[in-house]
């Protein structure tokens, strides 16, 4: 007996089996994650540190060099970028693809743990995090309203918004733009602006008022008292929560007379940091970025945060607004839907083929049936493998609803072959599925043989055409199962021995006018074979009209300002673009400063970098430069740059330590002064309604825009006396980076560029490589990033 001999001749088996694979996956349609494109498996760690005040230079040294060697030895690592920037560092580990973003993670954090005790005092605590495939946003959310600043917008997006959007399943990394120095933006921080000449005619030091606010702004766990009957908790007003009462602090006693904070500062609830701002609409405004958590569905992520925006607009503070400024999810619903489209015109063609073909309706059913069978069942398949519902594995169905039509139609054929030939249906099903079983089983292990391959590409390519080609493979594989199975039997049922119908012969009276249409057609184009030639000519050429580049509705700009340019703010440019933008028809507009952190923002297609193994920074910039000149020369780049520039002018405190000993001052009096007064880090925390802010001294912007009131801050000797600092500093200018960039843990430089139209990107990196190695000095190395 033939193993297809069962289900031929019990129907209940090949029906059964057919519904088992068709149930099995509807049920996995409804599990499988929704996304765009296929998860890249890819993950990436970043490790923050803040060192408030200090230079690029001092960062380098002091905290990204430690914290390299420290993380360059955790395992898993592709290659590794470091910055150092005014007051911070930031590593950036990329992962190799596969690696487990949580062991990954746990590494890095351990080998940060272990140089902790290397790093500065007054260094924060490094903050490492996890971001897992893109980085990209899902969704980016905006909040304004007439009369609300920045910091009371963040507050409540932060004590209600956040949390309501991060209970939503599927949701991320939620960030609140702008930024601020700590985890839940620029929100509020009790901003202590130190007035210097008060400071001076009342005797206060910069460092008595930071240790004043650290040793009375006190949180203090007194504990309770227990007793044998009862338990009391006790709470001890060691901590202050208001301006009023920070400006009522005694910061030392003078004479005998208190020397009160309000008197030499003035004291007020203000942000974190003033270096960034969201505008919208031309309104104050703050932004939630929504990335999607790996393997949850993208659809119903924004389904479930919009119905959270929906609940909160009744609870809303008046006058607040919040809307959706960028929703990614419609950007891969309406992708979907077109590949949707596509595949019910796909099965609408191949039914109305089949049937002009086969010119019957009775054998039309068979491959009918046998599609969603091997469609919806081979969703089953890819759910088992852990794959997602995204473009390519709906490209690939679309691809291959030809291919899984084959087997039945074969089957169709040959049991109306037998029956045409006295056959009954039973006997002409049984002796067409012996006799197809090997060709059947010999398609579709060459099909699979031509797809699986493609599955086990290394790299990225693998990782995203790996269920393109597994697509492929299920539904020729279930095709196979369902033209061994489910075709034969349906054959035996609704086939009958009978005339060709009238569409039958149509089909073939039409076929013969065709067949004898192209003789004549073919011999003419053989005569005049230069127009033929032409003409194909013309269709190639016109195949390239026919792709455009996939986009989505949000456009982001960056504007870069000159750092000697002190007279221009961001403010100030902000409002020049949104009233260019602004005249943009159907534009909606969102302008915001973005954070001046390299390696924040969607990187260029060409990433070429050059690390130097001893000549430092500066050849790094001489070599690069002339580079960068070639290639925009070169008319091969439509825009290129580099991220090395020494357009900085850094001011350097030179004190001479002879004359600061002879008043009895030491480095260390003279730099924790100066942090104080200028760094902007913050000493203590305070708490007003249930949550925790930062308390920042500082010097008012006004006192510390350019470099000669430096010399009017005074500070105090031992003895008492107040004493300029210009008596024993003096300053002198040199240009500088605005930030030391590394690469493997070496200098580095970044040439970014996008390639001219119709140049592509192996051109561009090669013309960058072959010019490099001309004039790159020995030692330095060329790397590819991105």
């Amino acid at each position: 007996m033939h193993f297809t001999e069962p289900f031929i001749r019990r129907p209940i088996l090949a029906i059964s089996l057919s519904l088992v694979l068709f149930f099995f996956g509807l049920r996995s349609l409804g599990l499988m994650p929704i996304t765009e494109y296929p998860p890249t498996n890819s993950s990436m760690i970043t490790v923050t540190t803040h060192y408030f005040g200090a230079t690029p230079k001092t960062v380098n040294a002091f905290i990204t060099a430690p914290l390299e060697k420290a993380v360059g030895q955790a395992p898993g690592i592709n290659y590794m970028t470091a910055v150092s920037e005014d007051g911070i560092s930031i590593l950036t580990l990329y992962m190799r693809m596969g690696e487990d973003p949580n062991a990954a993670l746990s590494q890095v954090q351990s080998k940060v743990n272990t140089v902790l005790n290397q790093l500065p005092q007054g260094v924060m605590q490094p903050v490492v995090q996890e971001m897992s495939g893109s980085g990209a946003y899902l969704m980016l959310l905006s909040y304004h309203g007439k009369g609300f600043n920045q910091q009371q917008i963040t507050d409540y997006l932060t004590r209600v918004v956040q949390p309501a959007i991060q209970s939503v399943p599927g949701v991320g990394l939620t960030s609140i733009l702008p930024p601020g120095t700590g985890p839940n933006g620029n929100t509020y921080a009790m901003r202590v602006w130190l007035d210097p000449q008060e400071m001076s005619v009342l005797g206060i030091t910069p460092a008595q008022v930071s240790a004043a606010l650290k040793q009375n702004d006190f949180v203090a766990a007194v504990g309770r008292l227990r007793g044998q009957y009862t338990a009391v908790s006790l709470s001890a007003n060691t901590a202050l929560h208001s301006a009023a009462e920070f400006r009522n602090l005694v910061v030392a006693t003078v004479h005998g007379v208190p020397i009160r904070l309000g008197q030499v500062a003035k004291v007020s609830l203000g942000a974190q940091t003033y270096d960034s701002s969201v505008m919208v609409d031309g309104q104050p405004a703050v932004n939630i970025g929504i990335q999607q958590a790996p393997g949850s569905n993208a659809l119903k992520v924004s389904q479930g945060i919009q119905k959270v925006m929906a609940q909160l607009d009744s609870t809303m503070p008046p006058g607040m607004k919040g809307y959706t400024i960028y929703n990614g999810a419609q950007f891969v619903k309406s992708s979907l839907q077109e590949v949707e489209v596509n595949i019910a015109l796909a099965l609408l063609v191949v039914i109305l083929v089949i049937y002009f073909f086969m010119g019957s309706w009775r054998a039309l059913i068979v491959p009918v049936l046998a599609i969603p069978v091997a469609m919806v069942g081979a969703i089953t398949i890819l759910h088992a493998l852990g794959y997602t519902l995204n473009l390519l594995t709906l490209l690939a169905m679309v691809l291959a609803i030809g291919l899984v039509v084959d087997d039945a139609i074969i089957v169709v054929e040959n049991v109306h072959r037998h029956i045409e030939n006295g056959a009954t249906p039973l006997h002409a099903a049984l002796a067409s599925a012996r006799e197809l079983a090997s060709p059947i089983l010999v398609m579709a292990t060459t099909l699979v043989a031509v797809f699986a391959p493609m599955a086990f590409i290394g790299g990225l390519v693998g990782h995203l055409f790996s269920e393109f080609a597994f697509t492929i493979v299920a539904m020729v594989l279930l095709s196979m199962v369902a033209a061994l199975t489910l075709a034969p039997m349906l054959a035996s049922r609704v086939l009958k021995a009978g005339h060709e119908g009238r569409m039958a012969h149509l089909v073939d009276h039409v076929f013969g006018r065709l067949k004898g249409l192209y003789g004549r057609t073919l011999f003419q184009s053989l005569r005049v074979w230069p127009a033929t030639v032409t003409l194909a000519l013309i269709l190639t050429v016109g195949i390239y009209f026919l792709f455009s580049i996939s986009q989505s509705e949000l456009v982001m700009a960056g504007v870069v300002l000159k750092p000697e340019r002190g007279d221009v703010t961001t403010q100030q440019v902000k409002e020049k673009v949104q009233k260019l933008a602004e005249q943009v028809p159907g534009m909606k507009l969102s302008a915001f400063g973005l954070p001046p952190l390299p390696g924040a923002a969607v990187g260029l297609p060409v990433q070429f970098v050059i690390t130097s193994t001893g000549g430092g920074y500066h050849p790094l910039d001489a070599v690069s430069g002339k580079l960068v000149q070639e290639a925009r020369a070169s008319g091969l780049f439509s825009f290129v740059c580099k991220n090395l520039k020494y357009n900085n002018q850094i001011q350097e405190i030179h004190i001479n330590r002879q004359m600061a000993a002879s008043f009895g001052l030491s480095m260390a009096d003279i730099g924790q002064n100066l942090e104080t007064l200028l760094g902007g880090n913050y000493v203590n925390y305070f708490d007003m309604d249930g949550l925790s802010y930062r308390v920042v001294p500082q010097v008012p912007p006004a006192l510390r825009a350019n470099p000669d009131f430096l010399k009017a801050y005074t500070i105090k000797t031992p003895s008492g006396a107040q004493v300029p600092l210009s008596t024993f500093v003096s300053l002198q200018s040199r240009p500088a980076p605005t930030f030391l960039p590394q690469f493997q843990q070496l200098p580095a430089v970044f040439i970014q560029a996008n390639p001219a139209p119709g140049v592509s990107l192996g051109q561009a990196l090669q013309f960058l490589r072959d010019h490099a190695q001309k004039i790159l000095p020995a030692g330095d190395q060329i790397h590819y990033a991105g």
